[in-house]
């Protein structure tokens, strides 16, 4: 039981750690902010923040009782707790994810290609702005789309 609840911690942990970084490091970032158009930049963030807060709610949760009780079992009551809602953020992104798809898609051919595809005009330093910011070392050589 133990190792399994080190699991649901370390791995909040690391899923945490992500959405920080897309939140903190590309959403807010000013010159993404104004590089992206309104649209492509709810394509790619929709529901990002708020699954953050949740997120952060669940690991202090789960952290609190770990500091209160020598017992793991209690992080059981935790987990069974943020089962049971709330989804709407979570649904929300998930079906935003064709979108979201779409616009990384779209700019993926913008690198390959130099050019807009079909009549959307794709700015090329929204790409190149993109790319700097991928490649701050805490992001590992890791695109957007893997914090995504």
């Amino acid at each position: 039981l133990q190792e399994h609840l080190y699991e649901v911690v370390t791995s909040e942990q690391s899923y945490l750690q992500r959405l920080t970084m897309v939140v903190e490091h590309f959403q807010e970032s000013s010159v993404l902010k104004d590089a992206l158009a309104r649209r492509d930049r709810k394509s790619l963030f929709s529901s990002i923040a708020k699954i953050k807060e949740i997120s952060q709610s669940f690991m202090d949760a789960m952290l609190m009782e770990l500091a209160s009780s020598v017992f793991c079992d209690v992080i059981c009551d935790v987990v069974h707790q943020y089962t049971l809602g709330p989804f709407d953020a979570y649904i929300n992104y998930i079906h935003n994810m064709p979108y979201q798809e779409q616009t990384n898609a779209n700019w993926l051919y913008c690198i390959l290609q130099r050019y807009s595809l079909k009549t959307r005009i794709i700015y090329p330093q929204t790409v190149e702005i993109l790319h700097k910011l991928q490649e701050d070392p805490r992001c590992n050589r890791l695109s957007l789309k893997s914090f995504l």
